[in-house]
């Protein structure tokens, strides 16, 4: 049993998913109930979908940039413990407002917020028309419901489940394709990164930069530092092991093994 089922590892994963992800949940459905009435009462012109869409939209902003800077936390205070046990250090397990304060303090307080785009972007689609449609159908079912069944107003519990479930479908049909753009995007974006990394690289050398083109890196820099030294060696020095290599390999001169092993022409 120890060895199939981890204990630890799953009452460490249910306290995450009862922290973040339920709280995440509730405070997106508390904030579009708000979003909503307030949509109906400051733009009461606006259609029902259009309204929902707008409450969606902000519910979804609202959730994110509450939950996203905790999970980027939690993340970074795994990372930092995995490093410290690696290191053979032992260190205490900061609380996760802590571990804010200590991410904001090394990386900068832009940190947790870094990716936020990107990750609304990827829920608010599918969010925004779940709600939007699960409303819609609701209200169809409930409808449908009071005039068939005048003597009972009661709508039983399989309605919402049936409008939640329906609108869920229609939520992932209508926003799969946007999704499905997004991914082709970035998988172009990599592939391109992949096979042509010298091509349409920044102006000014970055971290990022060394990481993505390392030829970059060594034409732009270490070309030039090896051909200056080339050509400040005096003469007799260049001629001599210019010979040397030429009698010994039987190929090229020192400039063109310089061109074509370091420079990359």
């Amino acid at each position: 049993m120890k060895t199939v089922f981890n204990y630890k590892q799953f009452i460490k994963d249910w306290s995450y998913l009862i922290k973040y992800k339920v709280n995440g949940s509730g405070i997106l459905v508390a904030s579009y109930g708000l979003y909503k009435a307030g949509t109906k009462t400051y733009l009461p012109d606006f259609h029902p979908v259009n309204q929902s869409l707008i409450a969606a939209a902000m519910a979804v902003a609202t959730q994110t940039g509450i939950m996203y800077p905790l999970n980027k936390a939690y993340n970074w205070r795994a990372e930092q413990m995995a490093i410290a046990a690696k290191n053979g250090v032992k260190v205490k397990t900061p609380y996760i407002g802590k571990a804010m304060v200590q991410m904001a303090k090394a990386n900068g307080i832009g940190s947790l917020y870094k990716g936020y785009i990107t990750n609304y972007t990827i829920a608010a689609p599918t969010l925004m028309w779940y709600y939007t449609m699960d409303e819609v159908y609701l209200k169809a079912l409930k409808k449908r419901w009071a005039k068939n069944h005048p003597e009972n107003p009661i709508v039983p519990w399989y309605i919402p489940a049936i409008a939640g479930t329906t609108g869920s479908l229609t939520a992932i049909l209508i926003a799969s394709p946007v999704e499905y753009l997004r991914e082709t995007v970035v998988n172009k974006r990599a592939h391109e990164i992949k096979f042509n990394p010298n091509k349409a690289v920044p102006q000014k050398v970055t971290r990022d930069s060394l990481h993505v083109s390392p030829r970059y890196t060594i034409k732009k820099i270490t070309g030039p530092i090896v051909r200056r030294t080339y050509n400040q060696t005096p003469e007799t020095i260049r001629q001599t092991v210019g010979n040397t290599l030429k009698a010994s390999l039987q190929g090229p001169t020192v400039r063109d093994i310089i061109k074509r092993a370091i420079m990359r022409h």
